[in-house]
Parts: structure tokens; sequence; C-alpha cells
């Protein structure tokens, strides 16, 4: 069953992100706070796009969990699928991110000192890692492909969960999120890797997996307890979020209570898709949903260049009003975008890719995960 709510909710996560971005761009190359700096928390899309992304391969692979049977045949399809999934749509905006960075340097490799020279050990190190997903806390060739690293993580672990079993996959998942408490409260040298594996956000894809294994038992929750939980973690996030800016520096609590937050919604969300199957969300909001990934991966360059190019072609107009317009047409703008990438590139590579992988099953993935 695809759960079209929580389709919808992708896309709505997409788009909390791109606002918070679009607040970047306009500022920087507008010298204008779009929307007066109101979406400076849609960082959270990405939160929430976790919490989706646990869920979604949870309730997906259930079935891979508890079986025993075929046992390596069904790590290899799910290693296979999540290959599919990730990886040749990244590779492609990831291309023509290098193409462009070869042709101007971005600012912050300036700031390093570096210019796109495939000769230096250095970019050679940077365009490594960028393509593979090794995460670096220096440089990356996609700002947003941080998010991707902690995926390709999960989906690691989740398939080292199916080679060994359900049980396997519970308490490594209690044991993973004890590990990352107590690692929260640890002072140590740095460890880019250790950080890595232990942070605090991979408690939101955990969340999402409890999440997933209620509605597989059946679990019933009345909303008479989700709609006041959601109200409360709402009230402690408004209180608890403190943002410098577009600055957020995520701690333990605040995620937790986002992990909560977007859990009970997510619960909420397939709760009500199971129990309104014939009400039917705008066809749009879901198209923008089954785009989030490319949306999520191009959003970034839509909106430099266009900022760009109407700064340049409008260097003296700054009349807040007529530059709301405009913020407001470049956010729908690096929308469509996505959209038009999803449709024409990312949907044909999957159900080419997927034809190649599985002859016999030739459709295209749809559980569809990110960020």
């Amino acid at each position: 069953m695809k759960f079209t709510l929580i389709q919808v909710f992708r896309g709505v996560a997409a788009m909390l992100v791109i606002m918070h971005h679009l607040i970047a761009n306009t500022t920087n190359h507008l010298n204008y706070v779009a929307y007066g700096n109101f979406f400076n928390f849609g960082f959270i899309g990405v939160d929430f796009f976790f919490v989706l992304s646990g869920f979604i391969i949870t309730y997906v692979h259930f079935s891979d969990l508890t079986s025993s049977d075929n046992i390596r045949a069904r790590c290899l399809s799910f290693f296979k699928k999540r290959f599919i999934r990730i990886y040749p749509i990244y590779w492609v905006v990831a291309v023509i991110t290098l193409l462009i960075y070869l042709k101007s340097t971005p600012q912050f490799m300036k700031d390093e000192g570096l210019t796109m020279d495939l000769t230096s050990p250095v970019i050679q190190s940077l365009l490594i890692k960028s393509f593979l997903l090794i995460p670096d806390e220096a440089m990356r060739l996609i700002g947003v492909a941080w998010t991707l690293s902690y995926e390709v993580l999960f989906y690691l672990v989740f398939g080292l969960s199916i080679t060994f079993g359900f049980k396997f996959a519970k308490w490594t998942g209690l044991a993973w999120a004890i590990l990352i408490v107590v690692n929260s409260f640890v002072s140590r040298p740095e460890n880019e890797y250790l950080n890595f594996f232990f942070n605090i956000i991979i408690l939101e894809f955990l969340v999402g997996c409890v999440v997933a294994y209620l509605i597989r038992m059946k679990a019933n929750i009345p909303l008479k307890f989700t709609a006041p939980v959601l109200a409360i973690l709402s009230i402690f996030l408004l209180k608890n979020m403190h943002i410098e800016g577009l600055v957020f520096q995520r701690e333990l609590l605040s995620v937790m209570a986002m992990a909560l937050f977007f859990g009970v919604l997510t619960y909420m969300a397939v709760d009500f898709d199971l129990k309104n199957t014939s009400i039917k969300f705008p066809a749009f909001l879901v198209l923008i949903g089954d785009a989030s990934y490319s949306i999520y991966l191009t959003h970034n360059m839509s909106l430099s260049a266009m900022t760009r190019i109407y700064s340049k072609l409008n260097p003296g107009f700054s009349e807040t009003g007529y530059l709301a317009l405009v913020a407001t047409l470049i956010f729908a703008g690096s929308v469509v975008g996505g959209v038009i990438v999803h449709l024409l590139i990312e949907k044909k590579l999957l159900t080419w890719l997927n034809k190649k992988a599985a002859p016999q099953k030739a459709k295209p993935v749809r559980e569809t995960e990110l960020v």
C-alpha cells in the first residue's frame, strides 16, 4: 500500500528545506531576507525526512527482517534497491555540479584557498568522498549530501539486520540508541567517524522504525492520546528551539523532541491513510512528494542560479514587496525544476535500472525516502 499522506508530507518536508535555503540565497545575492526570516526553521524538513525514511524502510522491508527464508537473496535485493534509489540520480546531479564548479570555483572552496584542480590530492579526496557519500565535515560537492551519508549508514545497518534477523534488529536498535545518548554526554577528543556513527540525528531514523513496527503490529493508539502528545511536543519545541539567524545547533533534547513529534505525526498520517482510503489528495502535492528526492538534490543549485541571475538583471531594485514576489517565484521555480528532473531523468533512470537489476520485476521502486 502506498500511504498518500506520507508522500504529501515528504513534499512538505522538501519545501521546508527549500524555504530555509531560499533565505540564505536571497540574503547573500539580493540583500533581502525572504519572508522576514519566518521560515528559518525550515531545517526541520531534514529531521522529518529521517523519521519518514526509518518508517518507510522498516514498513516496506518488515517481512525481510522477520523471514528466515532466502536471507542472502533478501539482503542482496535490499542493498541493490537502496543503491539504485540513492546513487544514480545523485551522481547525475553531482556531475552537473562538478562541471559548474570547474567553470566557476565555489565560495566554500575559495574560503579554503582551493580551486577545482583535478590533479590536487585534496580535490581528488573531496570528489571520491562526495561521489561515494563518505562523510566529510570539511567540504562536500553537494551541500545537502551530508544527510545522504546518514541514509547510507542506516541502510548498511538495516541490511545487516536483515541478515541476522528481527531479534538482532531490535537489540541493535536499542543498543545504538543508548550508545548515542551516552556519547552525547561524553567529553572526549573529536573523532569525525565516531561522531558520525553516534550522531544524535540517527535517533530520528530509529523512531521511524518504531512507528513502522507499531503499524505492522496493528497497534491502535487513539487520537485522543496522540493529539495531546503532539501538542505538548509542539510547545516544547517552540520554547526550546533557539535559532541564531539560520543556524541551529542540534542538541539531544531538541532532536529527541523532534523525533518524537515527527514520529507521532507519521503514525497519525498512516492511521489516517488506513482509515480513509477513499480520500484523494491534490495530485500536485503527491507529485511533489514523489519528486522530493530530485527536488532536494537540485534545489540549492536552482536557488543559487535564479537569485544570481536576478541580481545581475536588476542590481538596483530593492523594493521589499516586489522582492517578496520574486522570492516566491524563485521558490516555485526550484520546486518545478526538481519535478522536471524527477519526471525526465530520475523516474526513467529508476525504471531502466530496476528492469536491468530484476527483469522479472520491472516496476520502479516506489518507496522513496530521503532526503
